[in-house]
């Protein structure tokens, strides 16, 4: 099941990335910068919850 969460988590990568090089490319675009922005907190926050998502689950597993 924590795999499943794995796929789901990375899988929404797909679509952060292309953004953030969007972003990177087109720099004095308005949409492309709210686009770099937005991808680059999402992609962070999906790490970090990841992360914890699985500290916390080897946490249980060990028990």
């Amino acid at each position: 099941m924590k795999q499943d969460y794995k796929k789901i988590g990375l899988g929404s990568l797909i679509f952060y990335i292309p953004a953030l090089i969007l972003g990177y490319k087109f720099k004095n675009d308005f949409g492309a910068k709210l686009g770099k922005t937005l991808s680059l907190i999402m992609i962070i926050f999906l790490l970090i919850t990841l992360f914890f998502y699985c500290s916390l689950a080897h946490l249980i597993m060990r028990k």
